[in-house]
């Protein structure tokens, strides 16, 4: 919704150009302070864990993104820092070309997050689930049962942020192949299609090619 139908209904409702002003203001001011805060908090989170990843040697450079800069009041990881800034400015200017292309690179995000959560449940079931006996919070005899409704919910996530906000899809906003993540799905491009099951192929590519080239230099050690 753009700011002018925003505008528009603040009109309609109040009947008052001097009311819809302060709300107007008041209301974009919150937004404004909200987007503030929550980017603070994500740069902080995502940072640290650029810096834990790279303190395990599970990223390229990683000798470099590290390092802690001592120069400040505490310890800071300022490379991490750094990078995870320039991300998410190269994010902010994906949005100026294509907000589809934006909000495939945002919806991925859950994809990737419960993936990564379903991948260690999956190999403790398949294998049994021994590693885990003895442990604080095994679960007991619950514990296959939830595990495999955990699976079973990802997977059913992953379906979901797959799928377009908006049927049918226009070419004008025509995105990649649906097939490329469900390749024996039969797939309508006219109808359906959405960037995040590419986006969301391309980082398993990329995160199992660094961790097959990774094997032949250096040992993860997290």
């Amino acid at each position: 919704m753009s700011a002018h139908l925003i505008l528009q209904l603040f009109i309609s409702a109040l009947f008052s150009a001097a009311l819809t002003d302060f709300f107007f203001i008041y209301f974009s001011s919150v937004v404004l302070s909200t987007g503030v805060f929550c980017g603070v908090s994500v740069l902080c989170a995502s940072s640290r864990a650029t810096w834990a990843f790279a303190r395990d040697r599970a990223l390229p450079f990683h000798h470099t993104l590290s390092r802690i800069a001592t120069c400040f009041s505490s310890p800071v990881p300022l490379n991490a820092i750094l990078l995870t800034t320039v991300v998410q400015l190269l994010l902010g200017l994906i949005y100026l070309g294509s907000s589809t292309a934006f909000n495939a690179f945002v919806g991925v995000a859950v994809v990737c997050l419960g993936a990564s959560n379903a991948m260690p449940v999956v190999i403790s079931l398949c294998n049994g689930r021994k590693d885990i006996k003895g442990a604080r919070f095994s679960l007991g005899k619950w514990g296959f049962v939830l595990n495999s409704v955990a699976v079973i919910w990802v997977l059913f996530a992953t379906v979901l942020f797959s799928m377009p906000a908006v049927v049918p899809v226009t070419k004008t906003s025509m995105s990649a192949s649906y097939s490329l993540l469900f390749p024996c799905v039969r797939f309508d491009p006219e109808r359906y299609s959405d960037y995040a099951s590419v986006v969301f192929v391309g980082f398993g590519v990329i995160s199992g090619v660094w961790y097959v080239i990774s094997t032949f230099y250096e040992s993860f050690l997290g």
